[in-house]
């Protein structure tokens, strides 16, 4: 009942304060949700893990961007962005988890008594699991940091249409080293307080740095920390770029335009 009164109260503040804009990211997220079971139940269903990840994670992208801020050259140029960083943190995390065998229980899991009591082979790679994880695990920040990016370039260009590609590159990557620090720190917070129960178990059961750093349980934090960070750290340079040459490549058309319609008149 109080998740009820949760989510009502939420749906309220978001209206009231984001008007449209609100209304609309209520639906997004809702259909994130509904996106989210779906996947789960593929992934359990025995559906091939990559291939499941790279559907859903489109349809979360498609979701996240467009149904939210609708289809112009700011969507457009992130969702490419993305895309590309996405593929790059899948081979990442695909070599890092595959080399180093990291994926399933960690030996905090598997040292508690209720464990022996259950069956943990579900017939799915662990590693695949993990894999899918780093994918889609920092998903909200690098889009946001894309968007924040391609939107700030966005807004310059639409205030100086002869504006250079390189000055559109300078205001992106500016915009985005100002958001860097705060979103790391977010992804940091959000590892940390998903991984309390971890941490904690470390502090009573007294590791050292050698124990610590060889702990599978801790080395799965740390990875999708850690690709999470390199995805909105290279998803800067990346979007500015692509954003300043999708809106030069507007700025020459509608030029071109204007000279032919100018011909034509005279």
């Amino acid at each position: 009942m109080i998740m009820i009164i949760l989510g009502v109260f939420l749906f309220i503040m978001m209206s009231a304060i984001g008007g449209e804009r609100g209304i609309a990211s209520v639906f997004s997220v809702f259909g994130n949700i509904a996106l989210l079971v779906v996947f789960l139940y593929l992934l359990a269903w025995g559906y091939n893990i990559y291939a499941v990840t790279l559907v859903c994670g489109l349809a979360f992208l498609l979701i996240t961007l467009f149904a939210q801020n609708g289809l112009n050259f700011k969507t457009m140029a992130a969702f490419v962005s993305i895309l590309i960083i996405m593929v790059l943190l899948g081979i990442i995390g695909t070599f890092a988890i595959n080399m180093f065998n990291i994926g399933g229980f960690g030996e905090l899991y598997t040292l508690d008594e209720d464990m022996a009591f259950l069956n943990n082979r579900i017939g799915i790679n662990a590693n695949g699991l993990l894999v899918s994880s780093c994918f889609l695990g920092g998903i909200g920040a690098i889009c946001d940091t894309a968007l924040s990016v391609a939107t700030v370039e966005y807004e310059v260009f639409s205030n100086n249409k002869n504006i250079s590609e390189n000055k559109l590159i300078e205001a992106g990557s500016k915009i985005g080293k100002d958001i860097l620090g705060t979103t790391i720190n977010t992804l940091l917070f959000a590892e940390v307080g998903d991984a309390f129960f971890v941490w904690i178990i470390f502090v009573r059961r007294h590791y050292d740095f050698v124990e610590l750093i060889n702990s599978k349980s801790f080395l799965q934090n740390i990875l999708m920390l850690v690709v999470a960070n390199i995805g909105c750290l290279t998803i800067i340079p990346l979007s500015a770029f692509l954003t300043a040459k999708m809106l030069s490549k507007k700025g020459i058309q509608k030029q071109e335009s204007q000279k032919i319609s100018n011909q034509k008149k005279n």
